[in-house]
């Protein structure tokens, strides 16, 4: 159940202020989905983007998850399969309130 090969890299670049983002690969080796070895799980590799932007206290993010749109279970077994997200996109805001370490 426990792939052969995982892989992760990642490039971050968030400043305090304006523009920033961030781009990863993760890779998934084939591994087996049951204790006897009779469902193979295909390798799988997920491409992750985001960009943000920030202004004092704001903080505005565009998440791009799996851009390739990539076709993978991350469980699965001899009776259920759970298939992962299909490429989508998420957007966040953030406020900070207050002053940090202000009571």
């Amino acid at each position: 159940r426990v792939p052969e090969v995982i892989a992760n890299a990642g490039l971050e670049y968030l400043p305090d202020l304006g523009f920033g983002g961030s781009f990863s690969v993760s890779h998934t080796g084939r591994r087996w989905n049951d204790n006897a070895n009779t469902i193979e799980e295909a390798s799988y590799t997920i491409v992750n983007a985001s960009i943000r932007y920030t202004v004092p206290k704001v903080t505005f993010t565009l998440f791009l998850n799996n851009l390739t749109d990539e076709k993978y279970s991350e469980l699965r077994g001899a009776t259920e399969y759970y298939p992962a997200d299909p490429f989508n996109v998420t957007f966040t805001t953030s406020v900070v309130l207050g002053q940090p370490g202000a009571r």
